[in-house]
């Protein structure tokens, strides 16, 4: 069985700079490895893809969506979000209110940042799968 089709990957985008907020969710299993874009909202586009890097420390690789911000604005954005993954069993990680997976980056006007598997920017990136647990390979590690 695919290990992606156990979860959806939820994220909630909301925009400092404005009283605008976009709640949108996607299934990690539609998620490809080319860029998608995932939501639009007053000038800043989301966008997201999948790949799977190889840590030198782990036998298997890990897969990982990767989150691109593009700032089509004459404005800096500053931009907060929150990541959640809902699992099909009921069980949500990063859905409290006070989670570690609320982030905060500023994407000058014009520009784009985007992360990839050399995790220069580690707060666009999310862990979707670790096929080195053995008891359970959909486990997320914190």
């Amino acid at each position: 069985m695919n290990p992606f089709t156990h979860y959806i990957l939820l994220i909630i985008i909301l925009f400092t700079c404005f009283n605008a907020a976009s709640q949108d969710k996607m299934k990690a299993e539609e998620i490809t490895s080319e860029w998608q874009l995932f939501s639009k909202i007053d000038g800043v586009e989301m966008y997201l893809r999948k790949e799977d890097c190889k840590l030198s420390y782990l036998e298997k690789e890990l897969s990982f969506t990767f989150i691109k911000l593009k700032n089509t604005s004459d404005e800096r954005k500053n931009i907060k979000f929150q990541v959640a993954r809902n699992y099909t069993t009921g069980i949500c990680m990063g859905c409290e209110e006070e989670s570690e997976s609320f982030h905060e980056i500023s994407v000058p006007s014009k520009s784009s940042i985007e992360n990839d598997c050399s995790f220069k920017h580690s707060k666009l990136s999310v862990l979707i799968a670790n096929p080195n647990l053995k008891d359970n390979p959909l486990v997320f590690e914190s």
